[in-house]
């Protein structure tokens, strides 16, 4: 486990979930794969003075597997609220498979990708209540933004004391390289960009996404769009 500022923890690099330290208690952010997420969160908690049960909010980026897919075995763990866009919220509970891009919006590779990737529904699981744009969780100084186009209901939680934005997949970093979001799992890759675009402008310190390092220069986040295509 990594911290990144004073109320925000990073726990693993190709797949990651945040911890979020509030005024009563901690704000979980993804959930990573699946059943084998309680005894290593449990350890990573236990080593900065927590247990499950400090845990008050589980909140999603979005409901792609690798984010969303330790929720049911964590919810039969601790009784704790999980919080979704409405876009996504069916997909999270295990109700709608995950959308797809149109075979026009993407490349032949990645349409063909798309396709033959694995796309089950999720375990079981729920979604409590559903937070959009412009929501709060004051406890933790959150706020929410919606970053559509990895899938409808993508969500960024922005952590405004620390100036760290918990983006979930609008970019990628792997190798410490900036890319953009998986084509084969971008449903709308051109409202992807905008919600790249959009956090590019921000005043923004660190942005921690779900696969790779945070990115902690941020001015490489806006170089990187620059030269972002605007098809």
């Amino acid at each position: 486990m990594q911290q990144i500022s004073t109320n925000v923890y990073k726990i693993g690099n190709m797949v990651s979930y945040y911890l979020v330290k509030g005024e009563n208690g901690l704000a979980l952010i993804d959930t990573g794969f699946g059943k084998g997420i309680v005894a290593p969160l449990t350890k990573h908690l236990n080593s900065i003075g927590h247990d499950l049960n400090d845990i008050k909010h589980i909140l999603l980026t979005h409901a792609h597997m690798d984010h969303v897919g330790g929720l049911s075995t964590l919810q039969t763990a601790i009784n704790t609220p999980a919080l979704c866009h409405q876009a996504d919220k069916a997909i999270a509970e295990g109700k709608q498979k995950a959308l797809r891009p149109k075979r026009d919006d993407v490349s032949f590779i990645a349409g063909m990708m798309g396709m033959m990737m694995p796309n089950q529904l999720n375990p079981t699981a729920t979604i409590n209540d559903t937070i959009g744009e412009g929501d709060t969780l004051d406890d933790y100084g959150i706020e929410v933004l919606h970053l559509p186009g990895h899938s409808d209901g993508h969500l960024g939680f922005l952590v405004k004391a620390d100036r760290v934005l918990i983006g979930g997949d609008v970019l990628m970093n792997f190798f410490d390289r900036i890319i953009q979001p998986m084509a084969a799992a971008t449903n709308a890759p051109q409202t992807a960009r905008t919600s790249i675009r959009r956090i590019a402008d921000m005043d923004i310190q660190t942005l921690c996404l779900g696969h790779g390092p945070a990115i902690t220069t941020y001015q490489r986040v806006r170089d990187f769009t620059t030269n972002l295509s605007t098809a």
